[in-house]
């Protein structure tokens, strides 16, 4: 688990260069933690902020490369009583859909019902292994990071997942990670997968 106060050069963001480093070159799942969060944990192991009761979790991919970090939500979830929103973003080809439509899931309506088809596929095990975790799943056109950001305004963690880099040299976080990472209203965990 990482602190979210940055020092030096990278001050101005919510992020220190420690933090980012640590993110991206960590060979298991990392959670950063801002100073003061809402949704951090009391000591009874329920979230502080009494609207929050979902782990919310970015799916970019519909395939075997999502089970890291469907497992991870899963299990968190599972542990705080809590439901997981499965959330898939769809490149709008047209104009960018409005965030009150992306809160309601709306996209093209034959991309989004071939995503649904997909991800209810990708959740199908997950669903059985974990009957008693309540699922929504979300499909919304529009810049990933946005529709994540609008999906997660009360979860009480949010997980993304970070491909595993081939070299040691390069530590990088995509776009939409280094997004939440930096304005996310909760902790955040980046899972590394293949």
């Amino acid at each position: 688990m990482l602190g979210s106060r940055g020092h030096g050069s990278t001050a101005s963001f919510l992020l220190g260069s420690t933090s980012l480093y640590v993110l991206g070159r960590a060979r298991c799942p990392a959670v950063v933690v801002r100073a003061g969060d809402p949704a951090v944990e009391d000591g009874s192991g329920r979230p502080v902020a009494a609207d929050r009761g979902e782990v919310v979790v970015g799916v970019k991919e519909t395939g075997r490369a999502a089970d890291p970090l469907l497992e991870f939500a899963f299990t968190a979830a599972d542990r705080r009583g809590a439901r997981v929103r499965v959330v898939r973003a769809l490149q709008s080809f047209g104009t960018v859909a409005p965030v009150h439509a992306m809160a309601a899931g709306h996209a093209d309506s034959h991309h989004e019902a071939e995503e649904h088809a997909r991800l209810a596929g990708v959740l199908a095990p997950w669903r059985e292994k974990f009957p008693h975790v309540r699922v929504v799943e979300q499909v919304a056109a529009g810049p990933a990071a946005a529709v994540l950001l609008y999906a997660a305004e009360h979860s009480e963690l949010t997980v993304l997942g970070r491909r595993r880099n081939p070299s040691h040299l390069t530590w990088r976080l995509g776009p939409v990670a280094h997004a939440a990472l930096h304005h996310m209203p909760c902790p955040v965990a980046v899972v590394p997968h293949d």
